[in-house]
């Protein structure tokens, strides 16, 4: 052995103390400095919360809903579905259409947000505060409706009939052909030629992933699974009749496969924003009349000055859209999901809070957490800024529109 080998292996514990005490007093700082970043971190938004609640901070409020309870399309069956032929004694109301849980949760989820914006809000509904748009389906302007209904009941000199507690509002749309914000039916052949990419891609590595259980959903469905779609119609399908009280197949049941077949769904469908330039063509209209709505209200310039703007669209909406905001822990939007975006003014700087429901079925709504984002509140600078690149400064240009 060597001397200093021998000398180290004969350190007295009188020598090893003060490593030992070393070792405890740069613990104790460690812990004490994430001490001091959290309190920091909870006084900061403490505080943040507090201005907002004397000063009444909120500004602005754009809500962006996804469609209620719907009965199922025409094409969301299968050879063996119990429930087929999906005909209109089934679904009273025809297919696609809102039912009647779609209309009543729809109405409540208006009534909550009226109470949750009482205080910004106006009690009686203006024109020039609040503006709806929806996509050109009947389910969605119906959702928007019931919504209104729920929201803005009449008041005073608006009521027009003692037996019925309901004003028509106004919703507007854009014809398909010509919506590139919303449900984005414009046509756009430089999407479509990516999109295509991607969708091959995406289903190539998939069918493979998930061969041994594609076979299993087509042995008992009769439907030959060839497409992700064919899959995404399938588990719609399915949601449809068990949110409707309706018995399911017994192959679901064996395993959680109704869980499988969503995270399934979910990955089939953020394919539709899958590239940068994917989610500019698919969400930039929408994040720039957001970014646009802001800025002006933020330089007085907002005309008419309203407080709300409304969307009622559909899933692949708010998914692509919180896909481009880069949102984390992206999840499938559930009927009467939503995101809301807000614009704050607190000690004369403006911020951005975003939040979200994942169905209307419960109260929650959670604060958006974004990958390119430090802060829940980022400055509506910062917020702009973050996704400039994903706004197109000519849609019809970069769509190779003749």
């Amino acid at each position: 052995m060597s001397q200093n080998e021998n000398n180290q292996n004969n350190v007295s514990p009188k020598n090893k103390a003060p490593d030992l005490k070393n070792e405890r007093r740069g613990a104790f700082a460690a812990i004490l400095l994430s001490g001091v970043i959290i309190t920091v971190f909870v006084v900061y938004y403490l505080i943040l919360g507090e201005e907002s609640r004397k000063k009444n901070s909120l500004q602005l409020v754009i809500a962006i809903f996804r469609q209620g309870d719907r009965s199922p399309l025409k094409w969301e069956t299968y050879p063996n579905d119990l429930y087929a032929p999906m005909s209109e004694g089934t679904w009273p109301d025809g297919l696609g259409q809102l039912t009647n849980a779609g209309k009543l949760k729809s109405y409540e989820f208006g009534r909550r947000f009226r109470k949750r914006y009482s205080k910004f809000l106006p009690i009686t509904y203006n024109s020039s505060l609040v503006l709806v748009q929806s996509t050109e389906t009947d389910r969605t302007q119906m959702t928007a409706s019931a919504f209104l209904a729920g929201a803005f009941p009449p008041n005073g000199k608006q009521i027009w009939n003692n037996d019925l507690q309901w004003i028509p509002i106004p919703i507007h749309s854009i014809p398909p052909d010509q919506d590139n914000i919303l449900r984005v039916t414009k046509p756009c052949p430089a999407y479509d030629a990516e999109f295509e990419k991607a969708k091959n891609e995406t289903e190539k590595q998939m069918l493979i992933k998930y061969e041994t259980f594609f076979s299993y959903i087509s042995n008992h469905t009769g439907l030959e699974i060839k497409h992700l779609s064919d899959v995404e119609n399938i588990f719609n399908s399915l949601t449809i009749q068990q949110r409707n009280h309706l018995t399911l197949p017994s192959w679901v049941k064996v395993k959680n496969y109704m869980g499988l077949m969503e995270n399934i769904v979910l990955e089939w469908l953020v394919t539709y924003s899958k590239t940068d330039f994917m989610k500019k063509l698919r969400s930039g209209k929408l994040i720039g009349e957001i970014v646009r709505v802001m800025r002006d209200k933020m330089d007085g310039r907002l005309n008419p000055d309203r407080k709300m703007f409304a969307y009622f669209s559909h899933e692949q909406t708010l998914i692509d859209f919180l896909h481009t905001l880069g949102m984390k822990n992206l999840f499938k939007p559930s009927y009467g999901a939503s995101a809301f975006v807000e614009l704050h003014k607190i000690k004369e700087e403006y911020y951005v809070k975003i939040m979200y429901t994942k169905t209307y079925d419960i109260p929650d709504i959670l604060s958006l957490e974004m990958e390119s984002q430090t802060s829940f509140l980022p400055t509506l600078e910062d917020f702009i800024i973050s996704t400039e690149n994903y706004v197109p400064k000519n849609w019809d240009k970069e769509c190779q529109l003749k």
